[in-house]
Order: structure tokens, then sequence, then C-alpha cells
């Protein structure tokens, strides 16, 4: 760990720290959900909305990085939000699995999650649908 943290002092210096803020910027912004619509692109009409996606979130990650670099307590505000977003998901992914369970899904389709970013549109094989 203390290789990869001198490797990244080296090479961003005193930036560092507005690295690591543009960095949770994009991930409020929602780089990885643009990530994961990126990976599972099945036609070539799939590609504009994707290019669409990627300048939304430069450009609110952009904005929000540079809110959050000159106002302490923005950069404040942020951080906890995306901490408490972290948290609510990892509770969220707990409820999923009571609930596919107790509507007896077997299986997951992971590529529908993409589609329109709804959990239970990735659950498949369910036996209790009138539940």
């Amino acid at each position: 760990l203390s290789l990869y943290l001198g490797v990244c002092i080296l090479i961003f210096g005193s930036g560092l720290p507005n690295a690591l803020t543009t960095i949770q910027a994009l991930t409020v912004a929602g780089i990885w959900s643009w990530w994961s619509q990126v990976s599972n692109i099945a036609y070539v009409a799939d590609i504009p909305p994707a290019i669409e996606g990627l300048f939304s979130v430069i450009f609110a990650g952009s904005a929000t990085g540079y809110v959050m670099m000159l106002q302490p307590l923005i950069d404040l505000v942020v951080k906890g939000m995306l901490f408490a977003g972290l948290f609510v998901d990892k509770l969220l992914d707990l409820l999923q699995v009571a609930l596919a369970d107790w509507s007896g899904c077997t299986r997951t389709f992971l590529p529908a999650l993409s589609v329109r970013g709804q959990v239970y549109d990735t659950w498949t094989g369910c036996t209790n649908k009138d539940e």
C-alpha cells in the first residue's frame, strides 16, 4: 500500500487531494453507472445515448469537483452524501437478496440492469409473481 501511495504522491505531488476530489466528484456524477451502460452496449443505436451520458457526467463531475476544491463546506457535504449513498447501497443490496428470495427468483441477468437501472429487472425465474 505504501508503494502505491508513494507512486501517487510522486505523480500528482501536492495535487493528490485535487485528484481524489475529482474522482469523488465523478463518482457522485455517476461515472460508474455510465461505465456499466457502456460495457453493455449491444447495438449501434446505444452509442449516441452513451456519448451523451459521458458529456453529462463529465460536465456535472467537473462542475462538482471545481466547487468542491473551492468551498471546503461543499467538499464536506458532497463527501458525506457519497458516504451515505454507499452505505444505503449496501443496505439495498441486502434487501434485494431478501426480496428475490421472497419472490422465488432463482437467477439474475445483470446486463438488464444497465437498460433502466432497476435492480428488479435483473431477476429471472421468479415463481411468486403475484405476491
